[in-house]
């Protein structure tokens, strides 16, 4: 009996082990929290990511309260207690405090059971350094919302399309043409929902083209205004690539050029 007492401990050690270096690969730590005793209980790795020494932890709800960020302390006490409420499961992203003050984010999801009476007893949960993606995702919105300002502001009017000719953005003049006011109100149509049959058609076969060669279309076309004045429109199409430099689209601009045309 001692002897598989032994061998138990050891292969409890083994996983423990095993399960340590696991979360240390993945950067996810994990946490439990008794909730009967206030006892919370943490994972090697989230001592790492909360950059903590166990000695300094005093092991509480209040505690971990402390390393969340001033800011997001109402928000992330909030979700934890509805989620604890509605017996549902919660995921919340929050930033933490840092010994020199440097910007860390953290997301975390959490659990709680409870006995046959009802009551919460126990609360588990995981931790994920999020910095990187979040810092990421940002810097990739302010480049998109960068992009967006020069597209509006720019008279050329400018969209794109998949394979099928299908709308996929456009910019705020090409959007006021067509009578919207949002371009992602664009997003969707095809020519034929916004100009006539022929037009559409013609529009249809010029995006072909590009898919077909991948290359470059340019074209000028002329059209009668009410009080009998002719415009002139020059229009360039060039195809969209993936990373894999396969064709997935065209983009369009045109501009008016009746001027210099005359």
């Amino acid at each position: 009996m001692h002897a598989e007492l032994g061998e138990l401990a050891r292969q409890l050690t083994l996983e423990r082990a095993r399960l340590a270096e696991t979360q240390s690969v993945a950067k996810v730590g994990s946490w439990e929290l008794d909730l009967r005793t206030n006892v919370l209980s943490w994972s090697d790795e989230n001592y790492r990511i909360f950059e903590v020494d166990v000695g300094t932890f005093d092991g509480t709800y209040e505690a971990f309260l402390e390393r969340v960020h001033p800011d997001d302390r109402t928000a992330v006490g909030r979700a934890y207690g509805e989620s604890v409420a509605a017996r549902v499961p919660y995921a919340i992203d929050h930033r933490m405090c840092t010994s020199d003050g440097r910007l860390k984010i953290v997301h975390e999801r959490c659990q709680t059971f409870y006995d046959d009476a009802g009551t919460p007893i126990r609360s588990v949960g995981t931790t994920q350094d999020v910095t990187a993606d979040r810092l990421a995702e940002a810097a990739l919105h302010d480049s998109r919302q960068a992009l967006r300002a020069v597209l509006d502001s720019v008279p050329q009017r400018v969209f794109w399309k998949d394979r099928d000719s299908v709308y996929l953005g456009c910019n705020r003049p090409f959007a006021a043409d067509m009578g919207v006011d949002d371009p992602r109100d664009v997003i969707g149509k095809t020519d034929f929902d916004l100009f006539p049959p022929e037009l559409a058609q013609k529009y249809r076969d010029g995006d072909n083209q590009v898919l077909a060669t991948g290359a470059m279309f340019e074209d000028l076309e002329s059209y009668e205004q009410s009080d009998g004045d002719v415009r002139y429109i020059q229009v360039l199409k060039t195809p969209v690539h993936d990373a894999r430099e396969r064709i997935i689209g065209t983009q369009v601009m045109f501009w008016d050029v009746t001027a210099r045309h005359r």
